[in-house]
């Protein structure tokens, strides 16, 4: 992590985590960050992770092939992760610039499907604290 005081500011973080959440991506350019920050991070000090696939887009992942990938590079790993990604909504763009929360969004189907997503995150995270 080097010395900076955002490392050092992560490592006080990490001292008093009870889990920690790993994202990826479907994309294969996020891989070995994730790979990295549990081999070399997370499991050296015993903190307890979750893997959450983020930003998968179904429209452009026909067939959800490289959803498949992800999923199984993670399995072969033996890490723990959520079951379901974390969808890719033009929605979280919007909610970004203007500060609003995902239970904040307007109600449509989109709103609710992106709700249900974090739903699915949170209900796994209490699981394993």
């Amino acid at each position: 992590m080097g010395t900076s005081r955002t490392a050092d500011a992560l490592r006080e973080v990490l001292d008093v985590a009870d889990l920690a959440i790993v994202p990826i991506t479907p994309s294969k350019i996020t891989w070995d960050e994730c790979e990295y920050t549990i081999e070399r991070i997370l499991k050296p000090r015993g903190i307890p992770f979750l893997v959450v696939i983020n930003m998968h887009d179904p429209g452009k992942d026909k067939g959800e092939k490289q959803l498949g990938k992800v999923k199984a590079w993670i399995d072969e790993r033996r890490y723990p992760r959520v079951a379901v990604p974390i969808r890719r909504y033009t929605l979280h763009e919007h909610a970004y610039e203007n500060g609003t929360l995902v239970t904040e969004y307007k109600m449509s189907g989109t709103a609710l499907n992106a709700r249900e997503d974090f739903m699915r995150l949170a209900l796994t995270m209490e699981q394993m604290l």
